[in-house]
């Protein structure tokens, strides 16, 4: 609901969330999201290429001592080591910028607050997706079936009807054909359950984007 208001108002600035130790920097430029920071170590990008099998241990190891060394930055490092290429660094650094901002669909208590102006530099813009995309991958990866149950029921026995807001109305949140099958079926003639019954997208990923619609604010 955050990221659809900021989306709304299509504000530039910096949100900035805090879950005990853990803070977050989400930097927005007219409304999208376009690079994060984070405190977390589990998502520093050496972490999370050693978890995807893209380095090894030895790998991050000789970086991290190579860091604190040389004072540079750690995907630079495995290039100049030959464990990366430019073009691999790059994906790289956009899988860790949206592993941050996906992780935040996992909370369920935070404090935020809003800071109107702030720039991201010298911080990686690697997200360059529409709002209700990102929101679609973080209801996917990150919201429990619980709280999934919890969106789908506030919504049981109604028809899914459109927005009349314009700009939360036409977003893209998914370019997939029977994703589009099922988005065109919220026209207000069907009920959740009826919208969900279409075969044969898996169940799953049929609730998973009707609550990404409902929480984009598309219907």
């Amino acid at each position: 609901s955050v990221l659809r208001q900021v989306f709304v108002e299509q504000r530039t600035g910096a949100l900035l969330v805090v879950r005990d130790d853990t803070k977050k920097i989400v930097y927005v430029e007219k409304g999208y999201p376009v690079g994060v920071r984070s405190n977390a170590l589990s998502e520093c990008l050496g972490q999370i290429l050693l978890a995807r099998k893209r380095i090894t241990p030895p790998d991050l190891k000789k970086s991290l001592e190579r860091m604190k060394r040389e004072k540079r930055q750690q995907g630079e490092i495995l290039v100049s080591m030959g464990v990366l290429s430019p073009h691999g660094l790059d994906e790289a650094l956009q899988e860790q910028t949206e592993a941050k901002l996906l992780d935040l669909f996992g909370w369920d208590v935070g404090n935020f607050v809003f800071k109107d102006g702030w720039k991201a530099e010298g911080v990686p813009t690697g997200l360059h997706r529409p709002t209700a995309t990102l929101i679609f991958d973080g209801v996917r990866r990150h919201y429990s079936d619980e709280r999934r149950d919890y969106v789908l029921a506030m919504y049981a026995g109604k028809y899914l009807v459109p927005t009349s807001e314009p700009r939360l109305r036409l977003q893209d949140i998914s370019a997939e054909a029977t994703d589009r099958q099922l988005i065109a079926r919220a026209d207000g003639s069907k009920t959740v359950e009826e919208i969900l019954n279409v075969p044969p997208m898996p169940r799953e990923r049929a609730r998973c984007l009707v609550v990404a619609m409902i929480e984009a604010g598309i219907v």
